[in-house]
């Protein structure tokens, strides 16, 4: 993703922890529930929004459930009859897989979805702390990359998921950087 303007393709130093969360930079984590196959729709309205938020001052709360139903590969377009458009998106850019130095520049200036390996329990049951488990290479989720720090000389990025607010750190996570 690209935030207009492409300041951070420039930056060379990025800052050492980035918390777009202060930013105030989407609206409160909302609830799943028990809908399967739709985390893309949550990690990118969290992009979306964070984004429009970030370059124009207005948090406009969207809706995940106008995305799920135009998902043409479900064919579930036929409910999605909204034609009223609040935010719109000029360009986007892919992170580069498996780099976390791109993902921090991009990070470091608007929130990011992106899709991780989700099967492991601990992952699943994860409380807090910085979550250090196994990666994998199977893609089952997806959440917005949102902020990142360290704590204790670990590095972590800090991502926003949708499954409950009682999952993680009120709907947060911090999971280790790999690099």
């Amino acid at each position: 993703m690209e935030i207009l303007g492409c300041t951070f393709c420039i930056q060379q130093k990025l800052p050492e922890s980035v918390d777009l969360r202060k930013e105030g930079a989407w609206s409160a984590s909302r609830i799943r529930g028990l809908v399967v196959g739709c985390c893309w729709a949550f990690s990118a309205v969290a992009a979306v929004e964070g984004i429009h938020k970030i370059v124009t001052g207005d948090l406009i709360p969207l809706s995940e459930q106008e995305l799920v139903d135009c998902d043409l590969h479900s064919r579930g377009c036929t409910s999605g009859f909204s034609s009223e458009r609040v935010a719109t998106i000029d360009d986007y850019k892919r992170v580069p897989v498996n780099n976390e130095k791109a993902l921090a520049k991009a990070v470091a200036h608007q929130p990011v979805s992106m899709s991780i390996n989700a099967s492991n329990l601990g992952f699943q049951r994860y409380k807090s702390g910085i979550y250090a488990g196994p990666c994998g290479t199977m893609l089952t989720h997806s959440v917005a990359v949102v902020s990142y720090g360290t704590e204790n000389g670990e590095d972590y990025w800090i991502v926003k998921n949708s499954w409950d607010s009682k999952w993680g750190e009120q709907g947060y996570g911090r999971m280790k950087q790999r690099h």
